[in-house]
């Protein structure tokens, strides 16, 4: 693999051996990856990857030995690096995702809306306040009894409203 990365160019840097009893070693690598700057991840064939390429391909480029072939990374202005992922996600994962799609917004990205809900299904995040009234009680303003958000007054104010 070292000589396939230097005849393409590729300053060879590391090998990643996950430890055996991990349920998803490409989750493995790619934490791995995600911590270094890498242009691509060298593998023997697309079996070292689960057959999904795509996973790898969401960071850097995919090279593989046999057969020879590049597969290239995806760009993040492409639809298809915020659709919704074709797998179930691991929490290592939907934290990567929410790294990687930083400034999308959940309600218009698929793949981070499915991170968000992983992440909120596993304990890790608390959802943000959905209704009128939790996102009024979070800035602690009082309701009406006719459920219309008071405004607080300024100081100043709230004495001539009492005749002070």
């Amino acid at each position: 693999m070292r000589r396939h990365a230097d005849m393409l160019g590729y300053r060879y840097v590391y090998t990643v051996c996950p430890p055996d009893h991990l349920d998803d070693p490409i989750g493995y690598l790619l934490d791995v990856v995600c911590g270094m700057t890498v242009a691509a991840v060298v593998v023997f064939d697309l079996e070292a990857v689960d057959h999904s390429p795509a996973r790898v391909c969401e960071i850097c480029d995919l090279e593989t030995v046999c057969p020879p072939q590049t597969w290239a990374r995806v760009c993040m202005n492409d639809a298809r690096a915020h659709a919704f992922p074709d797998h179930t996600l691991s929490v290592d994962e939907a934290v990567r995702i929410m790294q990687q799609h930083r400034g999308c917004s959940a309600l218009e990205c698929a793949r981070k809306s499915n991170a968000l809900t992983r992440l909120v299904a596993a304990g890790k995040m608390t959802p943000p306040a959905v209704t009128a009234a939790d996102r009024v009680n979070e800035r602690g303003i009082m309701l009406s009894d006719s459920g219309i958000a008071a405004a607080p007054l300024h100081p100043r104010l709230r004495r001539q409203a009492h005749g002070r």
